[in-house]
């Protein structure tokens, strides 16, 4: 099972794991986020808004599973 952090350090921020499976390998994910950012993205706020803080392949994995080794192999450049 892959691990990340994707939290803030601050300790008065509460934090949630998140778990979901790449759809590309099969691969469990264990992300910890701020507990109060992912139930606004569950609300339908847009990712970037709500996760302004990681890059593009962390909110890929937090709403695909997908790994930037997996996103690589199914969409390669020419």
């Amino acid at each position: 099972m892959k691990k990340y952090n994707f939290s803030s350090t601050d300790s008065i921020v509460k934090q949630v794991i998140h778990n979901n499976i790449c759809i590309h390998c099969g691969e469990d994910n264990q992300i910890i986020l701020d507990a109060v950012a992912l139930a606004n993205w569950r609300n339908r706020e847009l990712i970037q808004n709500v996760f302004p803080n990681l890059n593009y392949q962390q909110r890929e994995i937090i709403q695909t599973g997908i790994h930037p080794e997996c996103w690589e192999e199914m969409f390669p450049l020419k």
